[in-house]
């Protein structure tokens, strides 16, 4: 072989062996990022939701150490620690409404943000009060409103400020927000009694529902139907569009449908599934949410005219909610469920929650969140029922039944107790089964005006220069939840037990024969009532302005409102961490017992003096004592434990 051709063997050797080279080492760094891949995908940063985190804090709370509550959830033992070292800003967050499927828990800024925090009470509002649907149009037509008037205050600030209300902040919205029902099909589309009544003939009729289909038709249909009346042409002006047309008809009629077989043969399913579970109206119980503008008199009165002009925020715009409910045989009420925007209001300084005659909670929104229903659910519902069973010696297995309100999460309630079953009311007729809508809330609200027109006519008697204005200015939240009290008290066990007619016919022929429950409307009666006491006042009240008044709770919120409400209550946050601690509760003295009950004792002589009928006195005494029995024992404790020490 010539030295040229060996030599030209020995390159080829060469390069071959640089080329089996290379090829092993991208081999080796292929399999060496397939790995690094896999190893990087196995330990992906997982996000946890504020659900999850306040789960986490309720098993340390209960006891569990952080590596066992660890291995339960799948996390590592520095992401639990973490967690529960943050509590109190975690738990904050849940008391102030935040969506619980929140993952990043941030301030946001600018008008967008502060555009979203007014519409988010909007919506729990329209929900809360059923005032109409909450769907994507509604939606962003309200946030297009709140944003300009935002952007109106903010002035040159804000000038190029731009919002669109797009498709994907609407879904970035419902996401941020946790609105999983926000679109079409929401439990709140019946505005009113009358709207109800409308919205069954419409689901009942054919005609109704290409009534209905006429004014959502397809997107084309309606361009052809405003390029025709534009050209002085027939209103479907093409083959496509009429056939898009056709086809929006027959989508509302098949919906229409779907929707009557549901709210027909909902009452039926719910029969079988009481006499499959062997449930009674005694063990069948519904809640529902109102709203209360606990200060508000009628439009037409001195008062609430004097109040419109004065600036700031208005005690008359200033609600609460409450969620009131009971069993189907009427004699068992559920102690009101109270949600305020402050935990504690001057009004209930030195004032023990526990004794109030509501159950008190708060968040800055004033609505029940998912949070606040599950802890009436856990520490409230289910304790008290499970007495009224105990005392009519029934076994604890109740059926609860309630919309599919934001605030009632399926997820958590129909696991939650086994002896408890959660029913869900079917969308689009929550108005016209809901059975504490049919009558009750109504009666409730009433019974609430009734009252606070009778501590004003009770008050101004007794002191001759006291003022409605004056008696109105001084009435605080304490008055009103005194008032709830008694207005849920007066509120009859016919009123509880009729309102289930609709949604369970079937109990009036268990319990008793439906010919003998009478109709019970209150509103009439108490009406007349309250413009009789309005006139010994000389306020011009009449019929027609009390039903307004009542009617008025609700109303929708105006961006004004939203505004004005979340101001205060930032103002009022920020006033009670700058103000002084709370002073220790009042404690009750011998000196004071002693003479509280010597005045009581020499109230019931006086009685006794004047009254000719001994034993109608004799009675009024002995009354009188049970109700003061838990006072003088107490009384007497006292005495001992100063005689001892």
């Amino acid at each position: 072989m010539t030295p040229g051709k060996r030599k030209v063997e020995d390159k080829v050797l060469e390069y071959e062996t640089f080329i089996d080279e290379v090829l092993k080492r991208d081999l080796q760094m292929a399999a060496n990022w397939e790995a690094s891949a896999s190893t990087s995908s196995a330990k992906k940063r997982k996000t946890l939701t504020l659900e999850t985190k306040y789960e986490i804090i309720q098993l340390s709370d209960g006891g569990m150490k952080a590596c066992e509550i660890a291995a339960k959830m799948s996390l590592a033992q520095t992401t639990v620690r973490t967690i529960v070292k943050d509590k109190e800003r975690l738990l904050s967050e849940v008391r102030n409404a935040r969506p619980m499927k929140s993952t990043i828990i941030r301030k946001r800024h600018g008008l967008v943000a502060e555009m979203e925090s007014l519409l988010n009470v909007w919506c729990l509002d329209r929900v809360k009060l059923k005032t109409g649907p909450v769907n994507q149009s509604a939606v962003c037509n309200k946030a297009k409103l709140i944003f300009a008037r935002l952007k109106e205050e903010a002035g040159d600030e804000a000038k190029d400020d731009v919002f669109l209300a797009s498709y994907g902040w609407f879904n970035r919205f419902k996401q941020r927000c946790d609105w999983h029902n926000i679109a079409g099909a929401s439990e709140a589309v019946i505005p009113s009694k009358e709207a109800a009544i409308a919205h069954e003939a419409a689901i009942a009729s054919k005609e109704a529902a290409i009534a209905h289909e006429a004014a959502i038709a397809s997107k084309e249909a309606a361009i052809a139907h405003e390029a025709a009346i534009a050209n002085n042409e027939p209103v479907i002006a093409s083959k496509e569009a009429a056939m898009a047309h056709e086809e929006a008809v027959c989508a509302i009629k098949e919906d229409a449908c779907a929707i009557k077989e549901e709210f027909l043969s909902f009452p039926s399913r719910l029969e079988e599934m009481i006499q499959e579970g062997g449930y009674c109206s005694r063990t069948v119980f519904n809640v529902d949410e109102m709203g209360l503008f606990w200060k508000k008199m009628p439009r037409r009165t001195s008062v609430t005219r004097e109040e419109a002009t004065l600036p700031g925020f208005k005690a008359s715009k200033d609600r609460l909610t409450l969620m009131l409910g009971g069993n189907a045989a009427g004699d068992c009420k559920l102690k009101p469920l109270l949600i305020y925007r402050s935990e504690n209001p001057q009004a209930l300084k030195n004032k023990s929650k526990s004794g109030l005659p509501v159950i008190w909670k708060s968040n800055s929104k004033a609505c029940v969140t998912a949070s606040v229903f599950e802890d009436w659910f856990g520490h409230h519902f289910i304790p008290e029922v499970e007495r009224y069973c105990r005392s009519q010696n029934l076994p604890f297995k109740v059926i609860l039944i309630v919309d599919g309100a934001p605030g009632h999460p399926p997820a958590t309630l129909l696991d939650f107790d086994p002896r408890v079953k959660v029913v869900f009311l079917p969308p689009d007729a929550t108005f016209l089964t809901q059975p504490m809508v049919q009558g009750v809330i109504e009666a409730f609200k009433v019974y609430y005006t009734l009252r606070c027109f009778a501590s004003l006519n009770a008050a101004v008697k007794e002191d001759s220069d006291l003022t409605v204005k004056d008696f109105w200015r001084a009435f605080n939240l304490l008055d009103a939840v005194r008032i709830i009290g008694d207005s849920w008290a007066a509120v009859a066990e016919k009123t509880m037990s009729g309102a289930w007619r609709k949604l369970c016919p079937f109990f009036f022929t268990e319990v008793q024969d439906s010919a003998e429950i009478r109709e019970v409307d209150p509103v009439a009666h108490v009406t007349e009532e309250i413009v009789a006491m309005a006139g010994e006042l000389d306020l011009k009240v009449t019929a027609e302005d009390v039903l307004e008044l009542l009617s008025s709770h609700d109303r929708e919120l105006t961006p004004e409102d939203l505004a004005e409400i979340c101001n205060q209550s930032s103002l009022e946050e920020a006033e009670e961490l700058e103000s002084e601690p709370r002073e220790t509760r009042r404690t009750m003295t011998v000196s004071k017992l002693s003479e509280g009950l010597g005045l009581i004792e020499a109230g019931i002589r006086v009685l006794e003096d004047i009254d000719s009928n001994e034993q109608r006195a004799a009675a009024t005494r002995q009354g009188i004592k049970r109700m003061l029995a838990c006072y003088e024992e107490i009384l007497r404790e006292k005495k001992r434990s100063k005689d001892l020490d």
